[in-house]
């Protein structure tokens, strides 16, 4: 009998859980902000000390780094993607574009997407680094692209968001909004949220069914993030808001304008960099502040791992702070080249300097 009751809650749950947009994940996956529920999360184990394992230095023009199965997958200025070998430093292959490429990768089966400014979403396959298909659009992309089963999801400047087939490259649907599409869609495995700079932020149904709105007056960037029963983002004036994901406001906070990073969030936790050069705390689900870290200016996303949040300060700081009281656990002045980018993985941060290069840290 009690293994019956137990059953019975456990399908209950799981109900509950999918009638929210709760649902499976793909594994083995990387995408903008660690997944696509956009939560700035990962699994890394970092630690406050650290030593240089390797550096990887002569390849120009560097601008984005990301540490996906095993290897570096590096994008140039230079309408180059370059993937790396982790462990020997070798370089696997190198694809060259006509645009440059403005969209973060998303990998997924062995496959590997992004946008270009152009207009052109492209699938490599990721082993060798060969072009498997690519699919014109007139708008640039700078979103990073959603696996939600076997559609590909992306945005762009043209208002639309677009659904392909993943494997094919063939177009599902496309939906036209209000506004430009700089917000990378996430999911919780049902449904599809996303931001338009016309300041409406949308939910639609896989089959691209608009499922609800929700106005603001402001200009909506960044990229959400949920969590929970939750959904949070963030304007370009400064506000932060939480939404439920019926589109229903539960809080909102005016902090600072002419914020361009997003949201991260973790364990009833909201972070959030602002331009008046703090990163912020929020309870995730009243939006109390519950701390603030005036360390340096910065415009960067946050990741966060279970003890830490990493990021970027300034241009020229990486730094590494407990992510419950906000104090400082150690920071990487020394790249005084200043720092363009960083991804971690394992033990392992891997920061992009200003003179385009890979230093590798293992920490301990």
């Amino acid at each position: 009998m009690k293994k019956l009751i137990y059953i019975s809650i456990v399908l209950v749950t799981l109900f509950l859980l999918i009638s929210q947009g709760f649902a499976y994940i793909p594994a083995n996956s990387f995408t903008f902000k660690g997944n696509f529920q956009r939560t700035g999360y990962t699994d890394a184990l970092i630690k406050n000390n650290s030593v240089k394992a390797w550096t990887i230095e002569n390849i120009p023009n560097l601008k984005e780094i990301n540490f996906i199965n095993n290897s570096l997958v590096a994008v140039t200025k230079k309408c180059e993607i370059i993937s790396i070998n982790e462990s020997t430093k070798e370089c696997l292959w190198i694809y060259k574009t006509y645009s440059e490429i403005t969209s973060s990768p998303t990998y997924y089966d062995s496959r590997l997407y992004f946008g270009t400014a152009e207009g052109r979403i492209i699938c490599l396959d990721f082993a060798s680094g060969k072009e498997l298909w690519s699919y014109p659009i007139s708008g640039s992309i700078y979103t990073s692209p959603l696996i939600l089963g076997n559609s590909l999801i992306f945005g762009s400047d043209n208002g639309k968001l677009y659904s392909l087939d993943r494997i094919s490259g063939g177009k599902l649907w496309e939906y036209k909004t209000g506004g430009a599409l700089k917000s990378s869609p996430a999911t919780c495995g049902k449904y599809i949220y996303f931001g338009s700079t016309s300041g409406i932020f949308y939910c639609l149904t896989q089959s691209g069914s608009l499922r609800w709105t929700f106005n603001t007056p402001e200009t909506i960037v960044s990229t959400p993030a949920l969590i929970e029963n939750y959904l949070i983002f963030t304007t370009y004036e400064g506000s932060i808001y939480c939404l439920n994901l019926n589109g229903k406001l539960i809080w909102k906070k005016l902090i600072s304008p002419y914020t361009q990073s997003s949201p991260v969030a973790y364990d009833g936790i909201v972070y959030q960099n602002f331009s008046d050069g703090k990163l912020y705390a929020f309870n995730l689900k009243n939006g109390s502040i519950l701390w603030f870290s005036e360390l340096q200016k910065s415009n960067s996303t946050p990741e966060i791992t279970k003890d830490l949040l990493i990021y970027e300060s300034s241009l020229k700081w990486l730094n590494l702070i407990d992510r419950k009281s906000g104090k400082l656990k150690r920071q990487y002045e020394e790249l005084l080249e200043g720092i363009i980018d960083f991804t971690v993985s394992d033990n392992s941060i891997f920061v992009l300097t200003g003179y385009s290069t890979i230093i590798k840290y293992d920490t301990f």
